[in-house]
């Protein structure tokens, strides 16, 4: 029998770098993992180390395998079908560059959402740093 673990989960990947692994665990253990990417792409794909071949990045290839990606469009129906069937949902709130979708918009998922310092309290809206992106062709503030 080779049934794996989260054979017939779906996930939809929509965090940003701090949380780009889980997605890949969870695709790993047999989950169907779609990561819907900033309509520019996931700046991720820039970082530093690029592999020579495709010209992409290497942490972003090796966080992302496994996964479907799919470029964000506000026009495209097939977000609102990914929401709707999803059973986990991956994000990162707040976190630059990274897509954020109300709860409501999928009330049957598990959301995972991981940020440094919690989603309430006084040090809610904190970053967890200041530091610029190590992606050579953009500056995150």
């Amino acid at each position: 029998m080779n049934t794996r673990l989260l054979e017939g989960s779906r996930v939809l990947d929509l965090a940003g770098e701090p949380l780009a692994m889980a997605g890949r665990m969870l695709a790993d253990m047999g989950a169907d993992v779609v990561k819907l990417e900033p309509g520019a792409g996931d700046p991720l794909r820039c970082a530093a180390s690029v592999d020579l071949y495709s010209g992409v990045s290497l942490r972003f290839l090796a966080w992302n395998a496994g996964k479907t990606s799919i470029a964000y469009d506000a026009d495209d129906g097939r977000v609102d079908g990914l929401l709707h069937g999803a059973d986990v949902i991956v994000e990162t709130p707040g976190y630059a560059d990274a897509l954020e979708f109300p709860a409501a918009y999928a009330p049957q998922a598990v959301w995972l959402k991981a940020t440094p310092f919690g989603l309430a309290g006084p040090r809610a809206n904190w970053r967890a740093s200041h530091r610029s992106s190590t992606c050579p062709c953009r500056k995150w503030s």
